[in-house]
């Protein structure tokens, strides 16, 4: 007979702004403010987080590599894309930015949005490029 193979519960991997990794069953959603890292079985999304992430000092927990150093959001975000290319690039999990934009001319994110004359923040006018770039009301 041939070997019997279990099925694992798909999980995800997803880290805050200070770089801090959690993990959660696949199905619910992601939490406000967090940004999805990989997502499969259970024990490679573990094992992968495990052996490439900065462990804590003092517990049992991970960060992304680079993050917690960062002087800026801007830094952070660098730090994460780098080190999920890094994975990415290693073939080890598909890794997915979900919902993570940057524009294509200033740089500005989600999270770091222009700051516009009106005291707003920029928006987006095409999925790579912010309403500042785009010409949209002037920027402070």
């Amino acid at each position: 007979m041939g070997e019997v193979m279990s099925i694992e519960r798909p999980i995800r991997a997803y880290c805050w702004a200070s770089g801090q990794i959690e993990f959660q069953p696949a199905e619910h959603a992601l939490p406000d403010g967090a940004i999805e890292i990989a997502s499969g079985d259970e024990s490679l999304v573990r094992e992968l987080m495990s052996a490439t992430a900065r462990h804590v000092r003092d517990g049992d927990g991970l960060l992304v590599p680079g993050v917690p150093e960062a002087e800026t959001q801007d830094a952070a975000l660098d730090a994460l894309i780098v080190w999920t290319g890094w994975l990415k690039a290693r073939g080890c999990l598909p890794i997915r930015h979900e919902g993570l934009r940057r524009c294509r001319s200033c740089g500005c994110t989600q999270a770091a949005a222009c700051e516009m004359a009106d005291g707003g923040g920029c928006w987006w006018v095409e999925p790579d490029l912010c309403s500042a770039c785009a010409g949209g009301p002037e920027v402070r």
